[in-house]
């Protein structure tokens, strides 16, 4: 019987940097299977519920507890431009507002 021969090694492949919109995982509420943000374009003043595709959670352990933020951000994938503004806490009551306010008839959307 004939062994084998195995050779081992370090790989280092260089890292390339990536701009990645990312939000507060407070700003993220979900329906069902998608997924929403309560967002305005910058300089506006009037949130509207926004469609998002969501990646991946960033920063919920430790980096996050020291930074003071218990919950970490999460990757926008599409849905959303950088410099829009969005929702980042109490989220849940501003889209039950938004949501009175439609039942009221009138507009879906929330003033800051």
């Amino acid at each position: 019987m004939a062994s084998a021969s195995y050779d081992t090694g370090w790989l280092e492949l260089a890292a390339r940097p990536r701009r990645l919109l990312v939000v507060p995982t407070s700003s993220v509420l979900y329906s069902g299977e998608s997924a929403y943000v309560l967002a305005t374009p910058s300089g506006g003043h009037t949130f509207t519920r926004r469609s998002v595709t969501i990646g991946k959670l960033l920063d919920s352990g430790h980096v996050a507890d020291s930074a003071g933020d218990h919950f970490g951000t999460i990757v926008v994938l599409s849905g959303l431009q950088e410099g829009e503004r969005v929702v980042a806490s109490d989220t849940f009551f501003f889209d039950a507002e938004r949501r009175l306010q439609a039942v009221q008839g009138k507009p879906a959307e929330v003033t800051d």
